[in-house]
């Protein structure tokens, strides 16, 4: 037991006491006097008189000491729980680069990715969330949070401009995201990895990013978007989609 307000817990606990002992005082008033009534005849009942004032008089005392106690914010012992154990920790790796935005799915790739994903944080229940978005380089745009309103606030904004550097980089956004990770959580780890495929020349290897992935024991869930077929990125250059679809990504 502990008490959260002990300000007010010793002026009215002495208030308490004082009308403890003046209620005590008044039952054997009572008592005497009723009984000397009793005698007379003057009351046909004194011991249900008496009965109906000491319950009163102990219902006026319950309801002061639940005031004192109110005040006084009267708490249970604590237990130890631990929260950070519950529901999985998920990076979302969002590839943000000029490729995405072709629109051979409606409305573009990058749109459909943030569709899907807005589809998916609305089922999650106790899961942290992150955003990594990636282009040529790789940036936390949300650190793991509950707040999947954020989450969803700063996805909608996510688009080329937000990465300078342009290309596609798939291994430093999967780096970006290991990083992210708390080193001592007890939580699942994974990342959900949404790009259209296509690797830039220059960039750094894919396959040595999912081996550290692989070391961390994080798995990479990857979900292709775009069609095998493609269409021109709007600035005109062709483009073709690897088009792979989800699986867990693990380097062999």
């Amino acid at each position: 037991m502990a008490f959260g307000n002990e300000t007010w817990l010793w002026p009215m606990g002495g208030l308490f006491l004082l009308w403890f002992g003046w209620t005590l005082f008044s039952f054997f008033q009572d008592q005497r006097d009723l009984k000397e009534l009793g005698y007379q005849n003057l009351i046909l009942s004194p011991g249900k008189v008496l009965f109906r004032r000491v319950l009163k008089g102990f219902l006026l005392l319950a309801s002061l000491l639940m005031v004192v106690l109110g005040a006084a914010r009267l708490q249970g012992k604590l237990i130890p729980q631990d929260m950070t154990a519950r529901g999985s920790d998920i990076i979302v790796v969002l590839d943000v680069s000029k490729s995405m935005l072709t629109q051979d799915v409606n409305p573009d790739r990058l749109g459909a990715a943030k569709k899907a994903l807005e589809d998916w944080m609305n089922n999650l229940e106790g899961d942290r969330v992150g955003l990594v978005v990636f282009a040529g380089q790789a940036l936390v745009q949300v650190p793991l949070t509950l707040d999947l309103d954020t989450v969803s606030m700063i996805l909608d904004k996510a688009d080329p401009d937000t990465v300078e550097l342009g290309g596609t980089d798939i291994g430093v956004g999967i780096r970006m995201a290991l990083s992210a990770f708390p080193k001592d959580s007890k939580r699942g780890k994974a990342i959900l990895l949404m790009t259209d495929g296509e690797v830039t020349k220059g960039a750094s290897s894919v396959q040595e990013a999912c081996q550290e992935a692989k070391a961390m024991n994080v798995p990479i869930i990857t979900i292709g978007m775009g069609t095998r077929e493609g269409k021109p990125i709007p600035d005109g250059v062709s483009f073709l989609s690897f088009g792979f679809s989800a699986s867990f990504f693990w380097a062999s």
